[in-house]
C-alpha cells in the first residue's frame, strides 16, 4: 500500500495532468514531456514501467493500470487494465 502526503499527492497530480490523452485507431494513448517532474513523481530514472491510478471509493474503488515508456523527449502512456468498480 502506497501513503501520500498533501504535497506529494500534488506533485503526482501535476505530474499526471502533463499527460494529454487521444484515441486514434480506437486506442487510447497518451504523451507528456520526459521532463524533471515526471522523473520525480513517476519515473524514477527507469525507462519503462507502470503505475496504478485508484478512484475514490465513493465511485467504485476502480483499480486502472498505466504502462509507459520514454520515447527520447517524450513519455508514452497505454492503458493496461481497467478494475471492475467495487
Amino acid at each position: 500500500m502506497q501513503v501520500f502526503n498533501g504535497t506529494t499527492d500534488n506533485a503526482v497530480a501535476q505530474a499526471l495532468s502533463q499527460i494529454t490523452w487521444q484515441i486514434r485507431y480506437n486506442l487510447l494513448s497518451g504523451i507528456s514531456p520526459n521532463n524533471k517532474l515526471f522523473d520525480e513523481e513517476i519515473g524514477k530514472g527507469e525507462v519503462e514501467g507502470e503505475f496504478d491510478i485508484t478512484a475514490a471509493p465513493m465511485s467504485g474503488s476502480q483499480v486502472t493500470t498505466i504502462q509507459w515508456y520514454r520515447d527520447e523527449q517524450i513519455v508514452r502512456y497505454s492503458i493496461k487494465s481497467i478494475s471492475e468498480a467495487i
